[in-house]
């Protein structure tokens, strides 16, 4: 089996190394072109990336030690619910035993505060801790790991000739033979600046989320850098003005900004600027050609879900060859993921009572329908195998936003 991989960033190189571990005898050949800026985002992940590469023979203690990473514990959401909001963090939590039930009926009564709910947190549990990565180490370390995979630096102009095509090319889509868009309702972030700065010891283990006027700005601590971005709407903010607010924000924070990697695609000496159509592919294999990462598509990096997309295109690519299933089987497991994903950014803003900018009043047109359903996702999410959401995450969205009334225990 002849296999290319077009493009070298860490869903190239992620593709190759999944490739090569489970099919030892294909020949498989990464190209990338020198002109092509790497684009390097996806710093805050879930628990699900540590089995990954363990799955393909890198355990932690070897890319923890080589890729600037850090555990995070969690994710700190900070003026959410409301401008000016007590913090609350959002742990690794996958209890479902009845001690949850028992913990519901005393918050309810007062008994006990949302903090309470960390308390079935364990942190040593398998579940208990993801991790801040370095997004452009990320594909060297995978990289170096890999021991058959030919490495060459082309630009293309045509699609290469081979059995089967892994398009990791980004938002370019090179080479996708079928570009058919599935578009959704609600998705309006579709833009982002983002910059590394000096590192902090003084911040937490946790992904800070933070709501802002026409989006949310992350922090993410890792061991030679702080990365820090603000994701927005562009419906509701220029981008002129999101930058003056983005730089605010810096400013507020006390960051310090860094110099740029040199593949790093420039806003600025100091920061990235990324634009996207918020989408995913409706059929990411067609043809002979596979869309993995931000070529298959891209909604809002909210919830860490970018590096987790591509390691569900390979793997559930894997598992699909390997059991004799065809495009269409891989084609509606992708799309169910990304459904997944586009109905837990939706409930994160209409589930918040912020009404003071037209981004935030923007929600009021599906913040009742959410109310339901956020529970609706509570009974149908708790295989956490299947489920990048599993219902624990349902049901710590729902008490944040004080949505227990509707609980069906």
């Amino acid at each position: 089996m002849k296999v290319v991989i077009v493009g070298g960033g860490t869903a190239g190189w992620w593709t190759a190394g999944c490739l090569e571990h489970n099919f030892p005898d294909w020949d498989i050949t990464l190209i990338e072109s020198k002109d092509i800026p790497i684009v390097g985002v996806g710093e805050s992940t879930v628990p699900q990336i540590g089995n990954f590469l363990s799955n393909i023979g890198i355990e932690d203690s070897h890319w923890l030690a080589n890729s600037n990473a850090l555990k995070k514990y969690g994710n700190r959401k900070i003026n959410w619910r409301k401008s000016g909001d007590d913090n609350f963090d959002w742990t690794f939590w996958y209890n479902y035993n009845k001690k949850f039930e028992g913990w519901a009926q005393k918050f309810r009564k007062g008994e006990v505060d949302l903090d309470s709910l960390n308390d079935f947190y364990d942190p040593n549990d398998w579940s208990g801790y993801a991790y801040h990565v370095d997004a452009f180490e990320m594909g060297r370390m995978v990289k170096d790991h890999c021991k058959n995979v030919k490495h060459v630096y082309a630009t293309l102009t045509e699609k290469p000739e081979a059995d089967l095509v892994f398009d990791c090319s980004g938002f370019a889509a090179r080479f996708v033979e079928d570009k058919t868009k599935q578009h959704y309702p609600h998705t309006i972030i579709d833009r982002a600046f983002v910059g590394p700065h000096e590192p902090r010891d003084d911040l937490p283990m946790v992904t800070q989320s933070i709501g802002r006027d026409y989006g949310w700005q992350f922090i993410v601590k890792l061991k030679n850098r702080v990365g820090v971005g603000y994701v927005y709407s562009s419906r509701h903010v220029s981008d002129e003005d999101a930058y003056k607010e983005f730089e605010e924000m810096i400013d507020e924070g006390g960051f310090v900004p860094m110099g740029l990697p040199s593949e790093a695609n420039s806003y600025n000496d100091k920061h990235m600027f990324f634009k996207w159509e918020p989408h995913a592919l409706t059929n990411p294999w067609s043809g002979n050609v596979v869309a993995i990462g931000t070529t298959a598509g891209f909604i809002d990096p909210l919830e860490a879900n970018a590096l987790f997309h591509i390691q569900h295109g390979i793997e559930t690519f894997v598992k699909c060859w390997k059991r004799g299933y065809g495009k269409k089987t891989y084609n509606k497991a992708v799309r169910i993921s990304w459904n997944n994903t586009v109905d837990l950014m939706k409930h994160h803003y209409a589930l918040s009572d912020r009404d003071d900018t037209e981004f935030w009043r923007y929600w009021d047109c599906c913040r009742e329908e959410c109310r339901q359903s956020v529970w609706d996702n509570y009974e149908k999410r708790h295989n956490l195998e299947t489920n990048l959401y599993p219902s624990s995450i349902w049901a710590t969205m729902a008490a944040y936003f004080d949505e227990w009334k509707r609980a069906p225990f």
